[in-house]
């Protein structure tokens, strides 16, 4: 993070996933805060690093899962943005919850790790309201964020994700 940023600019954030309807539902989620702004999105890792180094940026949310283009994919595209942009807050979101995978995650140093899985507490199975926990974890991260004009580390165990 920069120092000397000015905390009444709006957070810059790019946002990747391979699933149309998920860049459409964090975009219209982030509008929702007047002090975090979308300028870029992508679909693949080659695409997020295009679009990292085109348009300055504070914050990416990441699928952990999309396709790699030429930069690799999953922990491989972490850990290059990682190496790359270490100065940019990155946010995985996954609906990997193997225990060991998620605590790979967590080791190479990303800023936050949001699940999009539904919680096991769903009596009613399925994907019914998957969508709308996974945004209100979303909206939890995201509202840490702009309450302080800093992206916020939240970080649930890797056990956790599997519970």
């Amino acid at each position: 993070m920069n120092d000397t940023a000015d905390i009444s600019a709006p957070i810059r954030a790019i946002i990747a996933d391979d699933h149309p309807l998920v860049l459409l539902a964090i975009e219209n989620l982030m509008g929702g805060y007047p002090n975090m702004r979308v300028v870029g999105r992508a679909a693949d890792a080659t695409e997020l690093f295009q679009e990292v180094d085109r348009k300055p940026c504070e914050l990416v949310l990441m699928d952990l899962y999309m396709p790699g283009g030429f930069d690799g994919d999953g922990l491989e595209a972490v850990r290059q943005f990682k190496l790359r942009y270490p100065d940019i807050a990155l946010v995985v979101l996954t609906m990997e919850t193997e225990p060991a995978a998620l605590q790979k995650v967590i080791s190479l140093g990303v800023d936050g790790l949001v699940s999009k899985r539904p919680d096991r507490s769903d009596s009613r199975g399925g994907d019914n309201g998957a969508g709308a926990r996974m945004l209100s974890r979303a909206r939890g991260a995201l509202a840490d964020c702009a309450g302080n004009g800093e992206p916020a580390a939240r970080f649930r165990t890797a056990d956790s994700f599997a519970s």
